[in-house]
C-alpha cells in the first residue's frame, strides 16, 4: 500500500508528465511552419539584401514577396493537411 502522500506525488507528477508531453507534441506541430516561414523571410530579406534601393531590381521585390509569401502559404496549407491526415482518431 503506498500513503496519501506518495499517491498525491505520484498523481502531481502525472500531471507534469502530461503538460511536457503537450509541450512536446505541440512544437512537434509547430516547428515545419516554423521552418517554411524562415525560409520565406531568409528569401525575401536575403534577395533585398543582394541589390541597393536604387537598382532596377528593386521595381520586382514586391511582386518577389508575393511569389515566396503565396508559396510559404501553400506549404503551409499542405502541411497542414498531412498533419491532419496523420492525427489519430481520424478515419
Amino acid at each position: 500500500m503506498i500513503s496519501a502522500e506518495q499517491a498525491a506525488q505520484a498523481l502531481k507528477e502525472a500531471d507534469a508528465t502530461e503538460r511536457r508531453s503537450f509541450e512536446a507534441y505541440s512544437y512537434s506541430q509547430s516547428a515545419p511552419y516554423c521552418f517554411v516561414w524562415g525560409v520565406v523571410w531568409l528569401l525575401g530579406y536575403g534577395a533585398e539584401g543582394l541589390f541597393p534601393i536604387d537598382h532596377p531590381a528593386w521595381m520586382w521585390m514586391g511582386w518577389w514577396w508575393m511569389v515566396i509569401s503565396m508559396a510559404g502559404a501553400l506549404a503551409s496549407v499542405l502541411i497542414d493537411r498531412r498533419q491532419n491526415a496523420r492525427r489519430p482518431g481520424k478515419s
